[in-house]
């Protein structure tokens, strides 16, 4: 694997990576729901210091916020969507609806959604 497949592979397992000094840290958001894969793991531990090369200061800062706040929207979401139902519709909906009358999409961007 490359660099960019390793933190593509991160970012689908809600992991994100930190550098503290020459130690690369993983933080894994829902252990209990999406684990550090063995393979991952092992692809860590192989590419650690192309990683920790990756991983600048100001890039550092720019993906932890955007780690975090990925990590706190998916929290907030699993919470709200834990004891839900999930009711499936058939037809366009409302917002669809308004915003084809209102010209902003056209029919054939309607039927992709």
């Amino acid at each position: 694997m490359t660099v960019p497949e390793i933190l593509e592979a991160l970012d689908r397992h809600f992991i994100y990576l930190e550098r503290s000094g020459d130690k690369l840290q993983v933080h894994v958001c829902f252990p209990d729901r999406y684990p550090l894969p063995p393979e991952l793991k092992a692809e860590l531990k192989t590419h650690k210091p192309e990683l920790l090369k990756s991983l600048r200061f100001e890039e550092e800062a720019d993906r932890l916020l955007l780690k975090s706040t990925h990590c706190l929207a998916a929290a907030i979401l699993d919470r709200l969507l834990h004891h839900s139902t999930t009711i499936s519709i058939k037809g366009e909906s409302y917002r669809l609806k308004d915003k084809r009358r209102a010209g902003l999409i056209g029919r054939e961007e309607v039927g992709a959604v």
